[in-house]
């Protein structure tokens, strides 16, 4: 990102330009009056407010009204409700305008550094949520275009992942077109499993202990979908070629949880991991993969 270390310096009309205060976060557009969007005045928003210039940008730019006139009202109409606060807060944790704004474009994975085929936002498709119209597509693709020139995305796309969370991430990218694998297979059956204190989903729903979150199906697969939510379930090994990595069904870790109490390593309510569950969440991992051969799966990356 970029900054603007001032010292001792004197500025001269207009610009708006922020101190860096070292925490490595873009403050999010000011607002209120100043010189603005529109012909230097300060623009109007879609509340009735008034917007200046991004505070990162001394030239001043239109992106942040093309935000919220024609990105922001779908991002909270449709996406909002379950990426705003909770366990897959992509969006960051609250609904105002300026706080998504910022955690959009200082995510490579939601602002796509200058190639917005690349976003997220674009990429991400039919999941709990609808996909996005044509309309809506077009209108943040433009936006993400429009903020790179203008400046307000202004990043270097991570490096290559290692081989390890590379597994992960093609995994998690193949949940979202995965459609109804997951009951399917037999996976759900995981949330179902019965243990001395009741089943799985009665204490880990929603959310819970290691990250797990089991209320049904669809919470499942939006959880793993994201790095801890795979990571509390899932773990990966070396692959057959020897050189790449790939994820399984972490047995290791839920057999020893159903035997804490036995092997007085725990607290947790015994059960005993089924084979009918074991099968499910194996055979789930096989039609993942199975997406991932076909070349069906978006981006690699967590949603």
């Amino acid at each position: 990102m970029k900054r603007f270390a001032l010292a001792a310096t004197f500025l001269v009309g207009a610009c708006n330009l922020y101190f860096d205060d070292g925490s490595g976060h873009k403050p999010p557009p000011a607002s209120g009056g100043g010189g603005g969007y529109s012909g230097g005045s300060g623009g109007a928003g879609i509340d009735g407010g008034s917007y200046m210039a991004d505070a990162f940008d001394p030239h001043g730019s239109f992106d942040y009204t093309e935000y919220l006139n024609n990105v922001y009202p779908v991002l909270q109409a449709e996406c909002a409700a379950c990426h705003v606060g909770g366990t897959v807060a992509i969006f960051g944790p609250s609904i105002d305008p300026a706080s998504m704004y910022s955690w959009i474009i200082e995510q490579p994975t939601l602002s796509g550094c200058g190639s917005p085929a690349s976003s997220r936002l674009l990429t991400k498709g039919v999941h709990e949520g609808p996909a996005l119209s044509a309309s809506e597509a077009s209108a943040i693709q433009q936006w993400l275009l429009d903020a790179s020139a203008d400046g307000s995305i202004d990043c270097v796309p991570p490096p290559p992942p290692s081989a390890k969370l590379l597994a992960e991430q093609q995994f998690a990218a193949c949940e979202t077109v995965s459609g109804t694998d997951i009951t399917s297979s037999g996976a759900a059956q995981l949330a179902n499993l019965n243990s001395d204190a009741g089943t799985c989903a009665s204490c880990h729903s929603p959310g819970g202990p290691d990250g797990l979150l089991l209320g049904s199906a669809s919470a499942m697969l939006a959880s793993w979908e994201t790095q801890p939510g795979l990571e509390s379930t899932f773990t990966t090994q070396l692959a057959p070629d020897g050189v790449s990595y790939q994820v399984v069904f972490n047995y290791a870790l839920f057999d020893a949880k159903g035997t804490e109490q036995a092997n007085g390593t725990g607290t947790h309510p015994s059960y005993v991991l089924l084979k009918s569950v074991y099968d499910g969440m194996a055979d789930f991992v096989a039609e993942i993969d199975a997406l991932g051969a076909a070349g069906v799966c978006p981006t690699p990356g967590f949603y």
